[in-house]
């Protein structure tokens, strides 16, 4: 219907839980917590559409995200947790999950567009999903 015509052009995957749960299996506590954040910069980019990113409220959630994983002790629970054959590729993920955060902030401050920001969030929840993927199996 008509509805449909007013969606964005690109493709800013639909549903956040649904895009979530397939590409994190979200056991781990702490991951569920970066998670949730990254949601809510979801939320905000599908808001603002093709318009003028909504850059302090994005700039916000992302200092939330950076305090989730680093400044609360978080960084060396999830290390910690991870299985010991996958130590290694889950700190590579994590590196790369910080790494796609920090050029995420580099990149508000030049974006002029929402659809630009896009692509580091889905490179932040995709280095997540690696994180959550060298996770030892909770029991």
């Amino acid at each position: 219907g008509p509805a449909v015509a007013a969606l964005p052009s690109y493709d800013l995957v639909t549903d956040p839980n649904v895009l979530l749960e397939e590409n994190v299996p979200m056991e781990t506590k702490e991951i569920v917590m970066i998670a949730k954040e990254l949601e809510d910069v979801q939320r905000q980019l599908r808001a603002a559409g093709q318009g003028a990113p909504p850059v302090d409220a994005l700039r916000e959630e992302l200092r939330d995200v950076t305090r989730l994983t680093l400044q609360d002790g978080v960084r060396g629970v999830i290390v910690e947790k991870f299985d010991e054959s996958k130590a290694n590729d889950g700190l590579v993920a994590l590196e790369a999950f910080e790494d796609s955060i920090s050029r995420f902030k580099d990149a508000l401050r030049t974006a002029k567009d929402t659809r630009t920001l896009v692509q580091y969030e889905e490179r932040a929840l995709e280095a997540l999903g690696n994180v959550e993927d060298a996770m030892a199996p909770q029991f």
